[in-house]
């Protein structure tokens, strides 16, 4: 039988790192793997800069996001991915036949401001699994953490 997932998208941004940080105490909790997803699309840069490869960027991103969250030891259920599209559609795929589905409310937009939540919104009406949306404002200790604290005091 195979472990149970946990996806969470990344993309570098502030709000995205919280998110993998609550992503992987939920893995943690779940006894299930975590995926790092960072998606990217080639329409949106290809005439932003000669040489730029989104692919290459969005690899680095997840690597450097993992290295971050685990002190620069990543364990063996973690694994990073990166898959082309935008990032909505390309998340709620990869988390398909996932136990959860981990995202941050804001993130880097092509677009600045515009689209702020247009991401998180759309997994969370389109996801399979149930969908974790952290806000903004949302601590970057995960809620177990937070829960011990209380406990010990």
């Amino acid at each position: 039988m195979s472990r149970s997932v946990v996806v969470v998208g990344v993309d570098g941004s502030r709000d995205s790192l919280i998110a993998l940080h609550h992503a992987a105490a939920q893995a943690r909790l779940l006894s299930a793997d975590l995926r790092i997803v960072t998606a990217w699309n080639e329409m949106v840069y290809q005439d932003a800069v000669v040489g730029f490869h989104p692919e290459t960027t969005a690899r680095r991103a997840a690597r450097d996001a993992a290295l971050a969250e685990f002190d620069g030891a990543v364990p063996a259920w973690v694994t990073e991915s990166t898959t082309p599209g935008p990032a909505g559609p390309a998340l709620v795929a990869e988390a398909v036949h996932a136990q959860l589905l981990v995202v941050g409310t804001r993130g880097h937009s092509p677009i600045g401001g515009l689209l702020l939540g247009s991401v998180s919104t759309y997994c969370a009406e389109h996801s399979r699994c149930p969908v974790l949306v952290v806000p903004t404002h949302a601590t970057d200790r995960p809620a177990d953490e937070v829960a011990t604290e209380h406990a010990t005091t």
